[in-house]
């Protein structure tokens, strides 16, 4: 009988995987996750527990750990910062491997009717921007379309000549795009530096 991550890696990234990962990340993690719901399955798999106002956010394969363990580290640093921003369940160790799939746990933020403003939105970033990196955070420059190859090489039931022109069309697009986007903000600016 094949285990669960043989089992995982013959059929794809599925619903029905993703379910078998919330449930093993949930156990191991000692939170309820009877009755999770899954909100999105995409790049990332994401679960709404029930009993528990969290998130559990699946990754596809352990090719997207670094990017998990990066994000983990993001959202301790801004958490720190006090930056209003998603944050992971502290208390945990993260990210778990269940299955061959990066698992991380969020705080749950309820929707709201209410969408931001332009400005507000704005007002975020620059506040983001303005923030000094720690030295024990390295963030690399954002790699646009950086994902795009992996999934296009995972799609399954696409002919062969779409997926050719897939390659080619994002070849192209890289091209157009400029050197890749830093998000970090800077080092070495006091916390409480105003450029106004």
């Amino acid at each position: 009988m094949p285990s669960d991550g043989e089992r995982s890696a013959g059929e794809g990234f599925t619903s029905a995987v993703a379910t078998r990962v919330a449930a093993e990340a949930c156990r191991q993690a000692g939170l309820d996750g009877d009755g999770a719901r899954l909100i999105r399955l995409g790049e990332n798999a994401l679960f709404r527990l029930e009993a528990h106002p969290v998130v559990v956010r699946i990754a596809r394969s352990t090719e997207y750990l670094e990017s998990a363990r990066g994000e983990v580290a993001v959202s301790r640093w801004l958490d720190g910062e006090g930056f209003p921003a998603t944050r992971v369940l502290d208390d945990l160790e993260q990210p778990v491997i269940i299955n061959g799939h990066p698992v991380t746990f969020w705080h749950l933020i309820e929707e709201s009717d209410r969408k931001p403003t332009y400005g507000e939105l704005g007002a975020i970033l620059r506040d983001l921007h303005s923030l000094s990196l720690p030295a024990s955070l390295s963030l690399p420059p954002y790699p646009v379309l950086d994902r795009t190859d992996r999934r296009i090489n995972a799609a399954t039931g696409i002919p062969e000549d779409d997926r050719a022109f897939l390659r080619k069309r994002a070849r192209e697009l890289r091209g157009r795009v400029h050197p890749p986007y830093r998000l970090a903000p800077r080092r070495g600016r006091p916390r409480d530096w105003n450029p106004g």
